[in-house]
């Protein structure tokens, strides 16, 4: 249930609630999918697609399912909240925000515009390789590039690292305080 709440909280805060113009759920092996104009598509349990392409301002969701190469065009835009993806290209000034996935291989810039939104821990680059952790604690590792399999030195300027928040010592303490002052309660009550 939380995993699809902060899927559902963070495909809101990107995309607004407005009325796709075709809405599409994908829970069955289909071989080719192309989402066109404002259109708008979840993957989920079941779904096992080979080719998934969002063009114009196609909206997608990925929370389960597996898609093997996942392009995004013109302004498209997709949050992946889990699943298995093999590839995602990102082309023109398309985004994805990456919250969580089981497995993801390739994450491949076709261009100065394209944007990727990790949301994660312990965030590093080396030789290629973008690796951390996502809010459930699992670890990730992806292949990070620009087209022509060009190696950055340092992590792409496409991608944009946010940190999952931690609660800070002080909430901590404020929310200990009305269970200390129970405790207290109930014991000096029984002396």
């Amino acid at each position: 249930m939380h995993r699809f709440f902060a899927a559902f909280l963070s495909f809101l805060a990107l995309y607004g609630t407005g009325e796709a113009s075709n809405a599409i759920v994908i829970d069955a092996p289909i071989p080719d999918v192309r989402l066109r104009l404002s259109d708008f598509a979840e993957v989920v349990d079941g779904a096992d697609v080979a080719f998934l392409d969002a063009y114009e301002q196609s909206r997608l969701l990925v929370t389960d399912g597996k898609v093997s190469f996942l392009t995004l065009h013109d302004n498209a835009s997709a949050v992946i909240n889990g699943g298995e993806i093999s590839w995602i290209h990102l082309h023109d000034r398309s985004v994805v925000r990456l919250t969580n996935a089981d497995s993801l291989g390739w994450l491949v810039f076709h261009g100065a515009d394209s944007r990727a939104d990790i949301v994660g821990n312990n965030v590093s680059y080396e030789d290629g390789v973008l690796k951390g952790s996502w809010a459930n604690g699992t670890t990730f590792s992806i292949w990070a590039i620009h087209e022509g399999m060009q190696i950055p030195i340092s992590i792409p300027p496409n991608i944009f690292v946010t940190p999952i928040p931690e609660p800070s010592p002080w909430m901590l303490f404020a929310l200990s305080v009305p269970f200390l002052l129970t405790g207290h309660r109930s014991r000096s009550g029984t002396r």
